[in-house]
């Protein structure tokens, strides 16, 4: 199979982002940008509105920094983490690959879906959080078309409103646990940027009490779906799925695996935690896929399986292309901005004001929130503050305070911001307005979770 230019060109920024930081050479991120412009331009026609606006600003921030006396060094640590999300989608790229050729996957839905009642929240929340962090948006549409087909009239007893409330459950567990994988997981974009704004700052200082708020939240949306949903009295029968439960503990394997393998190279290896990722979660996807192989005793495993990762993974580049220009031009500008911006004058009015940190932390989280609710989405907003904040001291306010908040609201807003791209996918999935699968079926939820995120925030420093 051909490899088409646009993968050619993202392979290239691959190699540029490896050079950059797990070689340490300076400059790589400079020779990586003009090849992921050229990517963008490749795929310019796929790209929505927003990503075009955020490239054509990002155009007009580099030429107002590139005259100011250190323009340089600024574009080059610019340069350097905006080629760093692109290549860390690629990569994931290669996991979905391999996870796309096991039966596991497919049977660990399958058997997610059909759940009794008393279980199916619970079962689909799990479902969009660990499926979410393998698959990222893509395990999203997975499980709502599962969702689709499990869900018939039939299966309901012919009764339409048992068809809708079902609907609804699985709907908004799994968007409830897709939306936690911002608090903890090294798979995910937003924890990565935010970690990678906060120089220093190791991803297993802030893990654990991001898995602490991704339990408190999903325990949270339990309690709603039990106060919301009244006892099913269906005795419909439902398909079962053999060996579903060993395929979904499979799955929670390869994320459990995948983090503990970052966590001790983290603890050993002298490298940035950002930069293992690139290293390690190919070597995992590779050595996942040739397992698959010999499993199925496919002759030549290894020929096989990179074959699959070429044909799942780097040949299908191309689509990615929406993504990529979101994270990479959120990674520019929050390190031009932040250069750009007067620190001095925040830092003195910070000082001034003597702002009680919890309120600072509130602040940033209110702020993520907010200008989710205005179509901004929350990688820009939480990358600009996180940088921001790296360079600003607040007596009191640590480095996991304010990613935990940045964190959070940006989990609380995914499920109900109109024009978050999660919801708007699902919405289409289900061809239901996305105010209605947003703020209709989820706004009681998140707003209770983020008012609750804010009183801990204020009372707590971490």
């Amino acid at each position: 199979m051909a490899t088409p230019l646009s993968s050619l060109l993202l392979s290239a920024v691959v190699v540029c982002a490896l050079a950059d930081a797990v070689l340490g050479l300076k400059g790589a991120g400079l020779v990586g940008a003009p090849f992921l412009l050229l990517y963008m331009a490749r795929e310019w026609t796929l790209l929505m509105r927003a990503a075009r606006i955020l490239i054509g600003l990002c155009a007009v921030l580099a030429v107002l920094t590139v005259v100011r006396p250190d323009g340089l060094p600024v574009l080059m640590k610019a340069a350097s983490r905006m080629i760093y999300f692109p290549a860390f989608v690629a990569v994931l790229g290669l996991l979905r690959a391999a996870a796309s050729r096991s039966e596991t996957t497919a049977a660990a839905g399958r058997y997610l879906v059909t759940q009794p009642p008393s279980r199916r929240y619970l079962a689909m929340t799990l479902g969009g959080h660990f499926f979410g962090i393998l698959f990222n948006i893509g395990g999203l549409a997975l499980l709502i078309d599962m969702i689709k087909k499990a869900n018939t009239l039939e299966t309901a007893g012919g009764q339409l409103w048992v068809q809708e409330l079902r609907e609804r459950r699985m709907v908004v567990a799994v968007m409830r646990g897709f939306s936690c994988i911002a608090l903890w997981s090294p798979l995910g974009v937003a924890l990565n940027l935010l970690l990678a704004s906060m120089p220093g700052l190791t991803w297993s200082e802030v893990a654990p009490y991001g898995v602490a708020l991704t339990i408190c939240f999903m325990t949270l949306g339990w309690i709603f779906d039990r106060l919301e949903s009244p006892p099913s009295r269906s005795n419909a029968a439902r398909p079962t799925e053999p060996r579903g439960a060993l395929a979904v503990l499979r799955v929670i394997g390869h994320v459990v695996a995948l983090s503990m393998l970052g966590l001790l190279a983290e603890t050993f290896v002298d490298l940035p935690f950002q930069a293992l990722l690139l290293v390690l979660v190919p070597i995992y996807a590779f050595g996942w896929a040739i397992l698959i192989e010999v499993f199925e005793r496919r002759p030549k495993p290894v020929q096989a399986a990179a074959s699959v990762l070429h044909e799942r993974g780097v040949a299908r580049f191309g689509s990615y292309a929406n993504e990529i220009a979101v994270f990479s031009t959120s990674g520019f500008l929050g390190v031009v901005l932040v250069a750009l911006s007067p620190r001095d004058a925040i830092q003195a009015w910070i000082t001034a004001s003597a702002l009680p940190p919890g309120v600072v932390a509130v602040g940033l989280a209110l702020t993520v929130f907010c200008f989710g609710f205005l179509s901004i989405n929350p990688i820009i907003t939480a990358s600009i503050l996180a940088g921001t904040f790296a360079t600003i001291d607040v007596p009191g306010l640590s480095k996991v305070d304010v990613v935990i908040a940045l964190a959070g609201g940006w989990t609380c807003v995914i499920a109900v911001g109109p024009a978050m791209s999660s919801l708007v996918m699902i919405s289409g999935q289900l061809g239901r307005p996305s105010s209605q699968v947003g703020l209709g079926w989820n706004s009681r939820f998140s707003f209770s979770a983020f008012a609750l995120l804010l009183v801990g925030l204020y009372f707590i420093r971490l």
